[in-house]
């Protein structure tokens, strides 16, 4: 997706959430424009507390979403499906879409986002701050929540083909859990960050290599420092661990 594009998207979805900075008034688009932006904040809207101050998912109110869309998609199978009548199957089946849901386990990172073929994803680094704002973004930054910081994670998505690529991650619905010092666990944030891995779509020329990011918050009374990172990547079909650190 263009630049220009998306920023038409984030000026949508930013009327809705009355963000600062978001301009007031929106130049003529087209109807596939529209569309973006109907899709994006239809998905963007579900992972955020409306009622928050913060630019950032909660926590809590995410993972109460991720359940929710568990038992949806449970509640849409046929009892006869799984055997025994309905009462048995709602005692005995349990769906915690925070754990592994994944059927298959992927071979590797470019498997588990269905990577065309010739594009590499690596990962490239982390740090710690108060806020992030992509290079040459003048409209949208993430800050922190009050007493938290931000880990960024950093990874270099690189199309070697020939030809031009497009991605639309957004589509699958991936959820990404990022632990800590093996025991400090948190949900990658959604954002609306032009480079967020989770919810990006666009296109990677021939050639062209572009930083990506995950985002989550951390309690720095509980993470001094960080010594190792673990990433677990998951949807309903596939998941995908990687210790990055």
């Amino acid at each position: 997706m263009k630049r220009e594009s998306k920023i038409l998207i984030l000026a949508g979805v930013c009327a809705m959430l009355s963000m600062a900075g978001c301009g007031s008034s929106l130049p003529d688009m087209t109807d596939e424009q529209v569309n973006a932006i109907g899709e994006y904040a239809a998905v963007t809207l579900l992972k955020y507390d409306a009622n928050s101050k913060s630019r950032l998912v909660d926590q809590a109110t995410l993972e109460q979403i991720e359940l929710q869309e568990a038992q949806q998609v449970q509640a849409n199978i046929e009892p006869e499906i799984i055997g025994g009548d309905k009462n048995d199957t709602e005692q005995q089946v349990v769906i915690d879409n925070t754990q592994d849901t994944g059927a298959t386990m992927a071979s590797s990172l470019e498997d588990f986002l269905e990577l065309p073929a010739g594009m590499s994803l690596t990962y490239a680094g982390y740090e710690v701050g108060q806020s992030y704002q992509e290079d040459g973004d003048l409209y949208f930054s993430l800050e922190a929540s009050a007493g938290k910081q931000l880990l960024i994670l950093s990874f270099t998505l690189e199309n070697q083909s020939g030809e031009d690529k497009e991605l639309r991650l957004l589509d699958q619905r991936n959820s990404y859990r990022i632990t800590v010092n093996d025991e400090y666990t948190r949900t990658a944030l959604t954002t609306m960050l032009e480079n967020d891995l989770a919810t990006f779509i666009g296109t990677i020329r021939a050639g062209e290599s572009r930083t990506m990011v995950l985002l989550t918050e951390i309690d720095p009374d509980k993470v001094a420092q960080v010594d190792t990172i673990a990433i677990k990547f998951k949807n309903m079909q596939t998941s995908y661990a990687q210790q990055v650190l």
